[in-house]
């Protein structure tokens, strides 16, 4: 799923580029091969940060999805032994009988 959301993110930002680019080109009068050249440049440095950012967000997910099950499995070994042991007012109220 990060996968996917990366490469939508990407084409999204993409497509917006190359509108803005048009716009752009549109209103200054510039549409030359070498301002054209210069912008896909950009383009690719920006798309090459964006993915490179996706990556490091979809790492820390995965790192946080395993510290997350570690304090699962933490949390229901605690549960586990809470259930096991005797409640502490059973224990209270059990009391040898005193010889006489």
């Amino acid at each position: 799923m990060p996968r996917l959301a990366a490469l939508l993110i990407t084409f999204c930002i993409g497509v917006a580029a190359t509108l803005i680019w048009q716009i752009y080109g549109e209103m200054t009068g510039i549409s030359s091969p070498q301002f054209a050249q210069q912008q896909l440049n950009a383009i690719a440095l920006d798309v090459g940060a964006i993915r490179q950012n996706v990556d490091q967000l979809t790492a820390s997910q995965e790192r946080m999805a395993q510290e997350i099950a570690k304090l699962q499995a933490v949390e229901q070994d605690i549960l586990q032994k809470i259930s096991g042991s005797p409640p502490r007012s059973e224990a209270a109220t059990e009391r040898k009988p005193v010889p006489r």
